[in-house]
């Protein structure tokens, strides 16, 4: 049966697993989008 302690411990590691994907996935999307600044590659207009 869930405890509260467990339920808290369950949540902080859902929210600190979900952080932690957000953190570096933007981190290489960003680092994709200066890169294809730097090589004039990158689409201005707005796929649909």
């Amino acid at each position: 049966m869930n405890t509260p302690g467990s339920m808290i411990i369950g949540w902080i590691a859902l929210l600190a697993a979900g952080g932690g994907a957000y953190y570096y996935a933007k981190k290489d999307i960003d680092a994709r989008r200066r890169a294809q600044e730097l090589a004039k590659t990158r689409p201005t207009e707005k796929l649909e």
